[in-house]
């Protein structure tokens, strides 16, 4: 999936079951599985409903605004890519046919180990249970306020694939901790901007926000997620320190609803 990956203008992809659920995927962590298996499902019910009416379905392309979504169907599951609108599709399709049939061998030899009878082992003595663990959830970090804003930790996109993060847009995410910990403190209710400042630098830009609504552990508590386009608008790197503003009244977002 990685090679597949690899191919100039493919952004990101996964392989999903006709249950619609996803067993293989390489996207970038902002897509997180809830959101890949919403997509999953919504394609796999539009492929089953198009065998049923054609007899077959090979090939689908979705074309969007600003992407397209490629869906290649498999012997027992279906490949979906999210592509750049300008893909080289017939660059793209030299590449599928080969990695589907690697896909396929791969698919069935999991589904064969998976019915495999397991062996039965033998019974050990059983041991005093141990008491199990308190789990503590950890609490969310409080923003240090820095001059009229927050001050934001900088954590750099992982790269999946260069030609897409080449030309990627500059954008910003946030977990909604951190994005209401914003909003209360310049007290604007939901958004959909914010402004960075380097604190290296000095150079500002506003960038369009993320909401990253799966974090209940607050791995990404005080951390602005840069992509590479945003990295290099304010030229800053992992670990530089940022702040964080907010227009008055700046628009809706309504994380409440991710």
């Amino acid at each position: 999936m990685q090679q597949i990956n690899s191919v100039p203008g493919v952004m990101g992809c996964f392989v999903c079951g006709e249950d619609g659920k996803v067993s293989e995927q390489a996207f970038p962590p902002l897509y997180d599985l809830p959101m890949l298996e919403e997509a999953a499902l919504s394609i796999t019910d539009c492929a089953l409903a198009m065998e049923h009416s054609t007899g077959g379905l090979e090939f689908l392309d979705l074309r969007f605004n600003d992407v397209r979504v490629l869906v290649k169907a498999l012997a027992k599951s279906y490949l979906l890519l999210l592509c750049q609108k300008d893909i080289n599709l017939s660059l793209l399709t030299m590449s599928l046919n080969v990695a589907a049939k690697r896909l396929d061998r791969l698919v069935a030899a999991r589904e064969s180990a998976a019915a495999a009878p397991q062996a039965i082992p033998q019974a050990a003595p059983m041991a005093a249970p141990a008491a199990a663990p308190v789990y503590q959830p950890q609490a969310p970090v409080t923003l240090p306020a820095m001059g009229k804003g927050l001050g934001l930790s900088v954590l750099v996109q992982e790269k999946t694939a260069s030609t897409y993060w080449a030309s990627m847009l500059a954008s910003v995410a946030i977990n909604r901790s951190t994005a209401v910990q914003l909003s209360d403190h310049f007290k604007t209710g939901s958004f959909k901007k914010v402004k960075l400042t380097n604190m290296t630098t000095k150079v500002s830009k506003k960038f369009p926000v993320t909401i990253i609504a799966s974090d209940s552990d607050h791995l990404y508590d005080g951390k602005a997620i840069l992509t590479l386009g945003a990295i290099e608008a304010i030229g800053a790197k992992a670990g530089d320190t940022v702040v964080a503003e907010l227009d008055i009244g700046g628009g809706l977002l309504g994380w409440e609803m991710i």
